[in-house]
């Protein structure tokens, strides 16, 4: 590459001086001294200059090339250009471009000193050429290099390209790494958690352009539940839906609906940003209807399968889903949202299906899913993942007992392992087994044992409480890893030693996980205090509120009532606009700061139930945030000259209360966004600004 057009370049774009010059300098091949610690190193080359792997390399081929590609796209009949570093391509529709270009790239030449590699370019026609076609490209662009199938950024192109072009890397890659994976100790939430980060994103550029046929899902969807359980007739559907139906906190990602989803939320971009032309959305209409073949690949065929795909499953458009209209610009709307809001749609959709699959199975053993789900809705979350996989197993009769497997035709079946019942290595056993009733009755006692240990009872087919759940999920797990070790070899001494060997397993936090003693909700409701009462003076209640949906403006507002004497002596609430819930937050304690400047000289206490709001106020915090600093500094600057005015009139602050008993702020926040009205109501709402009974 010729420095002087570098040079012009940078000169050109209005760099300093001093930047060009550094610059320039990075592009010479020099000596370089390294000075560290008062020691000077012998001196060293650096790999510098223009070539590829240099330092600035790629950003200075993006300067130096940037005038080409925008006088190329200004040609008329070049539709689109893409670079990168000294790679580019060309969208140019017909012949006669192509002289314009030629033309174009000789004065580029001569300008900078570069040169075109003519003998790599090449020519990727939409179908094959004509004879005279062909012989008026070369006449254009001497020994043309033609081809049906070439890749540009790792990427193929051309009429002849089919799918197999583009997905046999992938699945090569794929199969390696579960090989790679496969002989790791990892437990069953770890390994479907590796094929989630490690194994589908090896498809993630594919799918966002391909829709796989159905034989490449079905293969990469059976190597990955191989992978993640050794039970060969585990359905994949439970997989995907763990996390909705069995509350776990993992799930294995659905292939299928992800490749859909992709596609759809890269269309959806490129249509928002202007990207497709409107001959293309034509295309694209009209093969909505007219799927092309598999083999084949046609962008927007795959983007109209995807299309229908959708529709069918989920009976609207995509367009309806994410919005009818796409903020290009909008934080919130980036493809990887577009591609989330339409993946849990098809999930939510495909939900279903696991559920009448799940009904299928217990129908066949006897027992009703509508009471088992149910259940599994009120199961705490503290209950580990192990619990919840070893009871999802039982359920559906899949855990490897003697039983079972000899039902697979792999051996004969063993007598129980606990007590010794012949043919008594089966799960529905597990109630009927004394010494199991026995051991459960020790840990629990003889009432769960009751209610719990029956057929009923271990199947969830009663109404149960989260106590009762954890308890059974628990139970269950325990059971399974003693059998496990007594089959292994190693019995139990006597019964003591076996009930303590279960205890442990329930109750130990650091092996097998925690058991469910309170939820998230009794643990707060425990900790929850009503504030302290005030003798005298005036108590401010503020609230702030900020609903926000995908794609749409948030909806923020405030609410705020005054206390005195324990009766209600004003309110006020008001709608503010696209803010955040801390903006509405500080909003509604200013409100309350100017209503207290009009009051009696006595006592004043603002609660706020956001404790970002109370520890800021206070000097605990500091507020560094951009969008909130000024609420902050004038808030700040009230509450002092409130307490400068009433020196010697009574405490003033800002208190911390639980949400709990801020309830009635709370309503009248939400009442102002509820009442607001975007047709109406144009710059805003305030809803109650009676600050005063007597001016009701």
């Amino acid at each position: 590459m010729s420095h002087a057009w570098l040079r012009r370049v940078l000169t050109h774009a209005l760099l300093p001086p001093r930047l060009v010059r550094s610059i320039m300098v990075l592009t010479q091949r020099q000596q370089s001294i390294l000075y560290f610690a008062g020691l000077t190193f012998d001196p060293f080359e650096v790999m510098c200059g223009l070539k590829q792997g240099g330092p600035l390399s790629g950003y200075l081929y993006v300067v130096c090339v940037a005038p080409f590609l925008f006088a190329l796209s200004r040609v008329d009949g070049v539709l689109h250009v893409s670079g990168f570093c000294d790679d580019w391509a060309a969208h140019i529709v017909g012949l006669r471009p192509v002289r314009h270009v030629v033309v174009l790239i000789c004065e580029f030449e001569h300008a900078s000193g570069q040169s075109i590699n003519r003998t790599k370019t090449a020519f990727v026609p939409s179908r094959a050429l004509l004879p005279n076609e062909l012989r008026t490209l070369r006449q254009c662009w001497e020994g043309a290099k033609v081809t049906d199938n070439q890749r540009y950024l790792g990427t193929p192109f051309g009429h002849n390209v089919g799918i197999g072009d583009f997905i046999e890397d992938c699945q090569a890659r794929f199969e390696a790494r579960i090989r790679e994976f496969r002989n790791a100790r990892l437990s069953f939430t770890m390994r479907i958690l590796a094929v989630n980060v490690f194994m589908f994103p090896l498809f993630s550029y594919i799918c966002r352009i391909v829709i796989l046929p159905e034989s490449v899902v079905r293969s990469v969807v059976n190597s990955a539940v191989r992978f993640v359980t050794p039970v060969t007739f585990a359905k994949p559907v439970l997989l995907h839906h763990m996390r909705r139906v069995f509350k776990m906190s993992i799930a294995l990602r659905h292939f299928k609906l992800d490749n859909v989803a992709a596609v759809l939320a890269t269309a959806l971009r490129l249509e928002a940003r202007g990207s497709i032309n409107e001959r293309m959305k034509q295309t694209w209409r009209e093969d909505r209807n007219d799927i092309a073949e598999s083999g084949v690949f046609r962008p927007l065929s795959h983007v109209a399968e995807a299309y229908s795909f959708f529709q069918a499953k989920v009976g609207s458009s995509p367009e309806q889903s994410v919005g009818a209209h796409v903020n290009v610009h909008g934080r919130r709307d980036t493809t990887s949202s577009v591609h989330r809001s339409l993946y849990e749609k098809l999930l939510g959709i495909d939900a279903t299906e696991a559920e009448t699959y799940i009904e299928q199975r217990m129908s066949v053993i006897g027992f009703h899913a509508e009471p088992l789900l149910a259940n599994l809705k009120r199961c705490p979350s503290t209950v580990p993942n192990g619990h919840r996989i070893i009871f999802l197993r039982f359920c559906f009769n899949e855990l490897p007992t003697t039983r079972r497997r000899h039902f697979l035709n792999h051996g004969s079946v063993q007598p129980c392992a606990f007590c010794g019942e012949a043919h008594g290595d089966d799960i529905h056993h597990w109630h009927e087994c004394e010494r199991l009733r026995d051991a459960f009755a020790s840990i629990y006692g003889q009432a769960v044992v009751r209610k719990l240990l029956s057929p009923n009872g271990v199947m969830m087919q009663c109404e149960m409480s989260g106590n009762e759940i954890a308890m059974l999920m628990a139970w269950i797990h325990a059971i399974w890893k003693c059998r496990n070790v007594i089959t292994h070899g190693d019995p139990f001494f006597d019964f003591g030693d076996f009930c303590t060997h279960l205890r442990s397993i329930v109750e130990d936090p650091w092996i097998h996980g925690l058991v469910a003693t309170t939820t998230r909700r009794e643990r707060r409701a425990a900790r929850v205090q009503p504030p302290e009462e005030v003798a005298h003076g005036y108590i401010f209640y503020s609230d702030g509120a900020s609903r926000s949906r995908e794609f749409e403006e948030r909806l923020g507002s405030c609410g705020a009532l005054l206390i005195k004497d324990g009766g209600v002596a004003g309110r006020w609430a008001e709608f503010i606009g696209d803010v955040t819930n801390n903006y509405a937050e500080y909003t509604g304690v200013i409100r309350c700061l100017e209503r207290a400047a009009t009051l009696p000289r006595e006592a004043i206490v603002f609660r706020v139930d956001s404790m970002l709001v109370a520890n800021q106020l206070g000097g605990t915090w500091a507020c560094r945030s951009t969008d909130l600093r000024p609420l902050y500094e004038k808030a700040v600057r009230l509450l002092q000259m409130l307490q400068q005015n009433r020196e010697n009139a009574g405490e003033i602050r800002v208190q911390h209360v639980y949400r709990e008993f801020n309830r009635d702020a709370d309503g009248l926040a939400n009442e102002a966004i509820d009442s607001y009205d975007r047709s109406i109501h144009t710059n805003g709402i305030v809803v109650d600004d009676r600050w005063t009974l007597s001016d009701d």
